[in-house]
């Protein structure tokens, strides 16, 4: 009973130290002008709303650390891809705080966003009743799930870290292709695929006894365990993505860590997701002119317009 008594206070001693560095790590993002606090505050936000509902853990959680550490590039960079006068956007199970920040400051866009993942979704749902939004549809659908009805459809198309994702039935090469069958003449896809730190390609498997989400394909390796993401390199990905685009103009973005190695130490340490991500990413990350130039790991952000 003492011991506990010890416990509880110092969890919540604890807590406040990083709420304190939360509040520090977004003053000197303000400082430096960084275009994705915008979602940073709407995730806050988002999250005040849930604790004050019920949701005490969720809410919290979201207003430590609302953006995850590396999507604070690519949401700034999805974001500046987006046409001046989009009338339909797709999403395709980007986190969430993407579309819905959109969502919030396009009112007269229409906007479907797809998610395989039915507990994902229905989590969605709730964050746009919360925001008032009337202008969003959820599919519980994969990236074809509207093939038959929405081809040609949408002026903006997005795709946050997804792709690396997709294996079974079909892969991320032919996901790719889904993707682009959506575009209206002269719109825009924007996506983004993660780098591997050893320049070399590779395939990630779940840890033994973890399996997939309900809703994707569940793929085994000869090793019993399940596929989870592809690591591309500027070759794979344009092997596996863009070789086939002759009649699309592609551009693409790399930003990545400065040193080799500070990603996986820093996402293995207790100052992950705990309100340090946004101070993190501005001080150990940055944009890249090109591939070769990236000591580690990073971030490709691949733009294709139709």
């Amino acid at each position: 009973m003492r011991l506990q008594s010890i416990i509880t206070p110092y969890k919540y001693i604890r807590f406040a130290g990083k709420i304190v560095s939360a509040i520090r790590s977004y003053h000197y993002a303000m400082k430096r002008n960084i275009t994705s606090l915008a979602f940073d505050r709407l995730g806050r936000r988002l999250g005040a709303m849930q604790a004050t509902r019920g949701h005490l853990v969720r809410g919290l959680s979201e207003i430590l650390n609302p953006i995850s550490l590396v999507r604070y590039f690519e949401f700034d960079f999805c974001l500046r891809q987006l046409p001046k006068t989009p009338k339909t956007i797709l999403d395709i199970s980007s986190p969430r705080l993407f579309p819905l920040y959109l969502a919030s400051q396009l009112k007269n866009t229409k906007f479907i966003l797809l998610n395989p993942d039915p507990f994902d979704g229905e989590l969605s749902k709730y964050c746009i009743k919360l925001l008032g939004l009337d202008n969003v549809e959820i599919y519980n659908q994969g990236v074809r799930g509207l093939l038959n009805t929405h081809k040609k459809s949408f002026d903006f198309v997005s795709s946050i870290s997804v792709i690396e994702h997709i294996a079974g039935e079909y892969d991320d090469t032919k996901a790719l292709s889904f993707m682009l069958k959506y575009l209206n003449p002269g719109g825009v896809l924007a996506l983004t695929v993660p780098l591997s730190e050893n320049k070399r390609h590779e395939d990630e498997y779940l840890p033994d006894g973890c399996k997939p989400y309900e809703g994707t394909h569940e793929v085994q390796g000869k090793n019993g365990r399940f596929f989870f993401q592809r690591l591309y390199t500027k070759a794979s990905i344009n092997e596996r993505l863009l070789c086939w685009l002759h009649a699309h103009k592609v551009s693409l973005s790399w930003w990545g860590e400065r040193e080799k190695g500070f990603y996986e130490r820093y996402s293995n340490s207790s100052a992950y997701n705990c309100g340090n991500d946004c101070r993190a990413f501005i001080d150990n990350f940055c944009q890249y002119k090109s591939y070769t130039e990236m000591p580690g790991m990073g971030i490709c952000g691949i733009r294709i317009t139709d």
